[in-house]
């Protein structure tokens, strides 16, 4: 009996030990379990423009990878590699019309991760034609077109305060006007237009004629449409002193002193009007103040105070500026903007050291009257 419970006891302590040894291989097959492998990227697609170019991709992983899909014009800097890195994507310049497309396959173990590449086509060349290199303008205002034909952006510069442009930008084929305004200079002008698309231009050159109408016949008489001296009807011109060529200004006693003040008529010698002109007669001048056959009008002309001569019967008229007067005491410029002043060729033989002027004013012309030979007045000549 006793030998038989002792058996028992021994084959129970046995299994158990069998158990125990059985748990601790199990437990320590669970602890030791391999890793599992991964591979990520930041991005999973990458653009390129057609030019050469290289992108950096962070690859995050806890093993060895490599890289697969490499093509002739699609490169990598590292084909393999461990862990976390950083690969450049590095492409060639296409020259292809069509864009390309490649796909790296980064692998870790079994575990993969995909980067789509794309490159852009070749760019089409920039370009930009006109159907003129030239524009050609009377004096008279007007405007004229341009056919642009472009495959790109492009924008006009090289306006000026006469040529101006619209528009002034554009994309691809396009019709744009050049608008001159009337050219009052006795001078022909110029501009250059410049049309650019990325660094291709092209230039049109724009040329308006001189005024013409150099003269208006008003009352009978052939008046300039300008003062001596003067760029444009409203430009006050020089300030002549009588029977002076210059516009060198004599003191009082200097001018008198001078062969200037001595003569009776205004010398053909010393005329300062351009050629074809001279300087108005007494009576011609007189002819401009006669309301019967001119009507006179206190005005302004782009900003210019002054007064406007207008031929009754024909319309046409002149615009003269009030220029005011120099004086030869003080050297001083006196009534500038308020009086015009204007020389006529003949001496005023009532009051010495004087000669035959117009002049007029907002409230009216003076037909008639004279001043001192030494102050500086306007010369509006007239035709022969």
């Amino acid at each position: 009996m006793r030998k038989n419970t002792l058996r028992i006891f021994k084959f129970f302590v046995a299994n158990i030990f069998k158990c125990l040894f059985l748990s601790l291989l199990i437990f320590s097959g669970c602890t030791e379990k391999e890793e599992l492998l991964y591979i990520n990227l930041e991005t999973d697609a990458l653009t390129f423009e057609s030019k050469t170019g290289s992108q950096t991709i962070k690859v995050s992983s806890n093993g060895d990878w490599t890289i697969l899909g490499e093509t002739d014009w699609c490169e990598v800097s590292s084909k393999t590699g461990n862990g976390n890195s950083a690969v450049s994507i590095i492409v060639s310049k296409n020259e292809s019309p069509d864009k390309r497309k490649a796909t790296l396959i980064f692998r870790c173990g079994a575990e993969i991760a995909e980067v789509k590449v794309t490159q852009a086509a070749k760019e089409e060349s920039l370009y930009i034609n006109l159907d003129t290199n030239a524009l050609s303008f009377e004096s008279e205002d007007g405007s004229k077109t341009i056919e642009v034909s472009s495959n790109g952006d492009w924008t006009v510069s090289g306006e000026t305060d006469w040529c101006k442009v619209s528009p002034k930008i554009g994309s691809g084929d396009l019709s744009i006007t050049v608008t001159v305004s009337e050219n009052e200079t006795f001078d022909e002008r110029k501009a250059m237009l410049i049309f650019a698309c990325g660094a291709k231009t092209a230039e049109v050159e724009v040329t308006q004629a001189e005024d013409e109408e150099k003269w208006v016949l008003i009352n009978g008489v052939k008046w300039a449409t300008r003062n001596v001296g003067a760029s444009s009807p409203e430009d006050y011109g020089g300030y002549y002193q009588w029977n002076s060529p210059t516009t060198n200004f004599l003191l009082y006693d200097d001018y008198y002193n001078s062969n200037y003040s001595k003569s009776t008529t205004w010398l053909p010698a010393n005329d300062p009007s351009p050629a074809g002109y001279r300087v108005p007669t007494s009576a011609e001048m007189e002819s401009l103040t006669d309301m019967t056959y001119v009507k006179y009008e206190w005005t302004t002309r782009n900003g210019v105070y002054g007064g406007r001569f207008t031929d009754r019967a024909s319309g046409k008229c002149i615009f003269l500026p009030a220029a005011g007067c120099h004086h030869s005491i003080d050297g001083a410029f006196d009534y500038v903007g308020s009086d015009g002043y204007f020389w006529s060729s003949a001496q005023y033989d009532c009051v010495d050291g004087s000669a035959y002027c117009m002049y007029f004013r907002y409230g009216g012309v003076h037909r008639f009257g004279w001043s001192g030979k030494s102050l500086g007045l306007s010369v509006r000549p007239v035709a022969d």
